[in-house]
């Protein structure tokens, strides 16, 4: 469960139930917490083709912006809209977010694995059709999801999480396991990751499999016997449902 108050609202193509769910719940979480609203937007030209959304934000306290635009960093409540992962996780990261209402690209019954794994590892209250499947397989080596859950259990320790990111992806490629990037990012948010080191590890694992060899980083190299050690654990865990 996230530090946050969380929803899921339906995917781009249900805009007429989307953004009035989105918008209701977001208010709601105003009157009952406090602070900002900030609408976050793939583009502020959005609000040019959703006349609701463009009235919404024109409300005291309410702020229209993107991550590129910087309005509304420190806004307490987010509504995020279509974003893609990487403006989501900078939000869904911030410690200054009390309540947090997504509304995805994707429609309901095939959701991206990082909305669904977001969804589900927060608890988040689900508006309208959003988020109609429990569950979407992650196709991951048992051996990957035990070296991934060694940085799910660290956690973020500042520069050295973020080498051990970097070794812990470079280790398992070089022992030739298949990381598909979305799945690295779905699992470790599915288990409390910060959603902006799973983008990260996301990013490297496509490093990978677009053909290039990472560099080892200047803190958190692995020892060498770790995959040993991740094979050996990976033996007791059970299969994926």
């Amino acid at each position: 469960m996230s530090d946050y108050r969380s929803a899921i609202g339906p995917g781009a193509e249900d805009i007429k139930q989307g953004v009035p769910l989105a918008i209701e719940w977001v208010k709601a979480k105003q009157r009952e917490l406090g602070g900002d609203i900030l609408i976050l937007l793939p583009t502020v030209r959005a609000l040019d083709e959703h006349p609701e959304l463009d009235r919404f934000a024109k409300q005291p306290h309410v702020t229209a912006g993107t991550t590129r635009n910087r309005k509304g960093v420190g806004a307490e409540i987010v509504l995020a809209a279509w974003p893609t992962s990487e403006d989501f996780a900078h939000f869904s990261s911030s410690s200054r977010v009390k309540a947090l209402c997504l509304l995805p690209w994707d429609g309901p019954n095939q959701p991206l694995p990082w909305v669904n794994a977001w969804a589900f590892s927060s608890g988040a209250e689900v508006l309208g059709d959003g988020l109609r499947g429990r569950h979407v397989p992650v196709t991951l080596d048992p051996v990957v999801r035990v070296g991934l859950s060694s940085l799910a259990e660290i956690g973020e320790f500042g520069t050295m999480g973020h080498g051990l990111i970097k070794s812990t992806i470079k280790v398992l490629a070089e022992a030739g396991y298949r990381m598909p990037p979305s799945d690295v990012e779905a699992f470790l948010i599915a288990h409390g990751y910060p959603a902006r080191l799973a983008a990260e590890a996301r990013d490297y694992a496509q490093r990978v499999k677009d053909g290039h060899r990472l560099r080892n980083p200047s803190v958190g190299v692995m020892r060498k016997d770790i995959v040993g050690i991740w094979q050996a654990e990976s033996k007791e865990i059970r299969p994926i449902d």
